[in-house]
């Protein structure tokens, strides 16, 4: 079922001429991806991915905003106490801001971030510019099961990048940066359960549970849920195929097809995963006899 959602899906002919673009136009760009929908994508969005010409974005600097809740494996398998939130928070922060200055588009630009504990509704941060003209995350009391509380996450880039040159690139690195954090892979140190970086290549220490998402724009939010969605997709789809024990590979040639891309959401623990389970499934085929020794 994986793999057949990474599948190419059908033309969708003409949908864009009534927003500006020609049947013809469309036509041309007909191919692509379940997610990656021309159907799914409204005429901003059109814009900002290139589908259409014309000029209907506001000039605004791309922004993300979520409502997180921090989750720690190794104190819910031992009982252990995990980090205080506002502890958890401030280092998050500190780590955002440092993997920022890697990323191209956002350390030329810089980033504004910020991250601040929420323990109850009537204790989350006031709403920022950002929520102000965005939307915003509406405040409600924290899901059961929230229980250590949620964490409010705001990402700006530089104003001046909005209609700049760079401004694709600090878009996708905005996004890679969320993605990120959200998976666990940012080095959040100097908190009560912090692991060394070598312990952190088989397994995060935290990840982020999300409770809700904004952006400056529907497609931030839609390159965000690529880049977490899709590798853990087909991640479960690898230990599925693996444990068969047939002796395919699918999902592995999927991820490394240059030309679908995928490859480029998965970070370098996802992909040391789908190599292993792919290395499992080789095992298990030996082990059924699906493939000779």
């Amino acid at each position: 079922a994986a793999t057949a959602l990474a599948a190419p899906r059908a033309p969708e002919l003409g949908f864009y001429a009534a927003a500006g673009g020609s049947a013809a136009e469309s036509d041309a760009r007909a191919e692509g991806f379940w997610l990656d929908s021309e159907v799914l994508v409204d005429a901003p969005e059109a814009v900002s991915r290139g589908l259409v010409s014309g000029d209907r974005l506001d000039a605004t600097p791309p922004a993300a905003r979520l409502l997180v809740a921090p989750v720690f494996p190794a104190a819910e398998a031992s009982a252990a106490s995990a980090p205080p939130l506002a502890a958890f928070a401030e280092a998050l922060r500190v780590a955002i801001e440092a993997r920022a200055a890697e990323l191209p588009g956002l350390a030329e630009h810089g980033v504004e971030v910020r991250a601040e504990a929420a323990a109850a509704a009537r204790d989350e941060p006031e709403a920022s510019s950002l929520s102000d003209a965005y939307g915003g995350v509406s405040r409600r009391e924290p899901r059961a099961f929230f229980p250590r509380g949620q964490i409010l996450v705001e990402i700006s880039v530089g104003a001046d990048v909005a209609g700049g040159v760079l401004e694709p690139v600090a878009r996708r690195s905005l996004c890679r940066l969320v993605c990120e954090a959200l998976k666990g892979e940012l080095a959040v140190e100097g908190v009560e359960g912090a692991t060394t970086n070598a312990r952190r290549k088989s397994a995060p220490w935290f990840s982020l549970d999300t409770n809700a998402c904004d952006g400056s724009d529907p497609e931030i939010v839609r390159e965000i849920c690529r880049g977490v969605l899709w590798p853990s997709l087909l991640l479960e789809a690898a230990a599925a195929e693996a444990d068969l024990g047939e002796g395919s590979s699918e999902v592995s040639a999927l991820v490394a097809d240059a030309s679908r891309g995928l490859h480029a959401l998965f970070s370098r623990r996802e992909i040391a995963a789908l190599v292993e389970a792919q290395r499992i499934g080789e095992l298990n085929a030996l082990a059924s006899g699906a493939r000779d020794a």
